[in-house]
């Protein structure tokens, strides 16, 4: 077995905070992209989206709900990888969590089920 000498180490841990801090760069320009997709759905939902183009309130409520699914998988999505992200890192610092909760989501832990 040969030993890692501190310099080497050093050098491994610059690394791997360097790819973290290039995947959060990434993760910003994933939100920047869905942020503007998200203006471009709220304009044409508040343009089109009316009661008097669906038979029923109900019809109207369902597309909504549809909608609203659709943006509460993406932020569930990006929290999950946001906080498995800092789970390893914890680990790699050598760091004990207190597992905060909220929301159904051991935070700073991650979720309650296996992403």
């Amino acid at each position: 077995m040969t030993q890692v000498t501190e310099a080497e180490r050093s050098e491994a841990w610059l690394d791997i905070l360097g790819s973290t801090a290039r995947m959060q760069r990434q993760i910003a320009d994933i939100l920047e992209a869905k942020a503007y997709e998200t203006e471009k759905a709220r304009a044409w939902i508040c343009g089109h989206l009316h009661e008097s183009r669906y038979g029923t309130g109900e019809d109207l409520c369902k597309q909504s709900m549809e909608l609203h699914d659709s943006v509460v998988e993406v932020i569930e999505g990006i929290t999950r990888m946001e906080l498995g992200l800092y789970k390893n890192l914890n680990t790699l610092l050598g760091q004990q969590d207190g597992g905060v909760s909220a929301g159904g989501f051991d935070f700073f832990g991650g979720s309650g089920e296996d992403a």
